[in-house]
């Protein structure tokens, strides 16, 4: 079975091009190579296994012809970084909306089914609740609204056009190989440069965290399905369920490398629109049989040693 990824070069991209490769599929992966793309892992993947070629292309150029002997189409090309969609949101409506619908109508003409990898932030943010896949869409800053429209363009061609389609909306991951500017990456570059951490405003905001291998074989078993003609048309909401606030998440790396917290920290303004809680339930997906056993300790020790042995 030949698998096309798009975002394949990317944090979550890449950790699900290695695992397709070891399930035993043949993986095409195209990607436009921006700052957060990893060229390097891509050549690293070619000449290590036979099975997997990569094209540099912008999703928006994908035509019908890059999807001969392509069974499914696993859709990770996203602009992801919220702080730059609240400075430059137009890049995101381009890649995340434009481009992406361009792939979908590709697919769709071509008769290729499409897991579409979408985000916990579509739900908005509650004090108190839980989301499930079948609560309202409330995006609250540029980057989750340009995901929730592309969502509900996908709904909409399921329903228009029989479209075969299915999403996955992963909770806040984590894990090696992630770009710099993201939380982690961050507060372990802070640390090796003897800089304080920048923590938006109390660092009270509550994130799930889970592990990128995680979501990897998470999005393998759904491609499984798929395949098999199960799980079609569906949305399945991804997390470990490990909720931690921003702080919790510092001071637990900080005592994982033996420094001080207080003396690590700089609390500097909140960007704007801060949301202060994501949350789902994994639920429907472990009833259609994937479940993890999480080790946030160890996971967290693999992902300080990547980034402290570089």
């Amino acid at each position: 079975m030949k698998i096309l990824v798009t975002g394949c070069a990317g944090f979550i991209g890449g950790h699900v091009v290695e695992k397709l490769l070891a399930d035993g599929y043949d993986v095409l992966g195209i990607d436009c190579l921006t700052y957060a793309g990893d060229r390097e892992l891509m050549e690293t993947l070619e000449v290590k296994h036979d099975n997997f070629k990569f094209m540099t292309l912008n999703i928006g150029a994908i035509r019908s012809d890059h999807l001969a002997n392509v069974d499914l189409v696993v859709n990770l090309a996203a602009e992801s970084h919220v702080d730059n969609s609240i400075a430059n949101s137009s890049v995101f409506v381009q890649t995340n909306v434009v481009e992406s619908h361009s792939l979908i109508e590709v697919c769709h003409q071509s008769n290729i089914p499409l897991l579409h990898f979408s985000t916990d932030e579509v739900y908005g943010v509650s004090k108190t609740k839980t989301f499930k896949e079948t609560d309202a869409l409330k995006p609250r800053n540029p980057y989750s609204a340009t995901k929730a429209a592309i969502d509900h363009m996908i709904f909409a061609y399921q329903n228009t056009y029989d479209f075969k389609a299915t999403l996955i909306r992963p909770s806040n991951n984590f894990g090696p190989r992630q770009n710099g500017e993201k939380f982690i990456p961050t507060i372990l570059r802070s640390l090796q440069e003897g800089k304080k951490i920048p923590v938006y405003g109390k660092g009270d905001q509550i994130r799930e965290w889970t592990y990128v291998k995680h979501t990897a074989a998470a999005v393998s078993f759904l491609v499984g399905k798929m395949i098999g003609g199960e799980c079609v048309g569906e949305i399945y909401n991804f997390t470990t369920g490990i909720d931690m606030t921003n702080i919790e998440m510092v001071t637990r790396i900080c005592d994982g490398i033996g420094v001080s917290v207080n003396d690590s920290v700089e609390h500097v303004e909140d960007r704007l629109g801060h949301d202060f809680r994501y949350s789902i339930t994994s639920k429907k997906l472990e009833g259609a049989g994937f479940k993890v056993n999480a080790d946030i300790e160890k996971e967290l020790r693999e992902t300080i040693l990547f980034y402290t042995e570089k």
